[in-house]
């Protein structure tokens, strides 16, 4: 046996006959004649059809209601029965009980996730917990989104969602400049120069940057939680309780996808990802500004350039106020 509540309406569904007829106010043989029905009290969909408990009627069904009269008896009728013994007064309690049975499931629904509340929000507060959670990866957001370059940002921007993106170099091969430089000398065209592009790598984490800092996701989800734990479920209107039973069957799914974020951003905040984005950079100013990050690299694809290719050093460049970014996670 089930029960819940919805509005002014109280739902049971019986699973079984024995349920019913053990109750205490039940009777069979119930004289319907003056009795007005006083409200329904549950309802039955069983796998064998019973009798209807209201004398003189012999019809059975397997779908039916558990019915209170005004003596205080209780028995069990069907909806046609009902109808002819207790009139119309019978039809509007009937159609408000079916409604209220209808809501029940989604109701109950709201009900379990109270019940899960607790879990729930230790998962949140988890998933900002130091040293490298949603707590980590908004303030190195904040301070990228400060430090870089608004092309560059709004570059990681457009290619988020694909979640990672191959770069290459784009430059001349020294024989290709040789043997263009000498055609030109010679007075004869050479058209074998052309730009080759080299592959350096891919920048993974990407996804961290379809996140919206005014609008942090977890916050949101806990404040979420909280407004939800306020409400009275078995009461607020119906379209509340659809439009909360969809944030219920969302909600651990928004909390993987935030897990994954976090991971996502661990990933990107590695010295040898962060390195790759001057090339991601479409302005060669930017592109020497991001390579101080590749100089360390002891890599055939990313030859550490001679001394005097390098962009000063100036006071505030991102050489220098990179370093403030808090360490990556190793």
């Amino acid at each position: 046996m089930k029960d819940s509540v919805a509005p002014q309406i109280s739902v049971v569904i019986f699973g079984t006959a024995e349920e019913f007829r053990a109750r205490p106010f039940y009777r069979d043989d119930v004289v319907p004649t003056g009795q007005k029905p006083s409200q329904i009290v549950g309802s039955y969909r069983l796998p064998t059809p019973v009798r209807c408990g209201l004398k003189g009627c012999d019809q059975t069904h397997d779908h039916g209601y558990v019915v209170l009269v005004a003596d205080g008896a209780e028995t069990n009728t069907g909806w046609d029965c009902g109808m002819d013994h207790f009139g119309i007064e019978f039809f509007p309690m009937r159609k408000q009980y079916d409604r209220a049975e209808r809501e029940f499931p989604f109701r109950l629904s709201l009900r379990q996730v109270v019940t899960d509340a607790e879990r729930l929000r230790k998962r949140i507060h988890a998933l900002q917990a130091p040293p490298h959670g949603g707590e980590w990866l908004l303030q190195n957001l904040r301070r990228f989104a400060k430090l870089y370059p608004p092309a560059l940002m709004a570059t990681l921007r457009k290619v988020a969602p694909q979640g990672e993106a191959n770069v290459f170099e784009s430059r001349l091969r020294a024989h290709l400049k040789q043997n263009a430089a000498a055609g030109r000398n010679a007075g004869v065209e050479n058209n074998s120069a052309h730009d080759v592009r080299e592959p350096r790598g891919t920048v993974c984490g990407l996804k961290i940057f379809t996140l919206d800092l005014e609008h942090w996701p977890v916050f949101q989800l806990e404040a979420e939680l909280n407004e939800f734990l306020k409400l009275d479920h078995d009461t607020i209107p119906f379209d509340q309780v659809m439009r909360w039973n969809e944030w219920t069957q969302a909600l651990e799914l928004r909390l993987d996808e935030y897990q994954h974020l976090i991971y996502d951003g661990k990933k990107f905040f590695r010295r040898d990802n962060l390195a790759l984005l001057q090339y991601l950079a479409e302005e060669q100013k930017t592109q020497d500004e991001l390579s101080w990050m590749v100089w360390g690299e002891a890599s055939a694809e990313a030859p550490k350039p001679p001394a005097r290719a390098r962009p000063p050093k100036k006071s505030n460049s991102l050489r220098r106020i990179l370093k403030r970014l808090i360490p990556s996670p190793q």
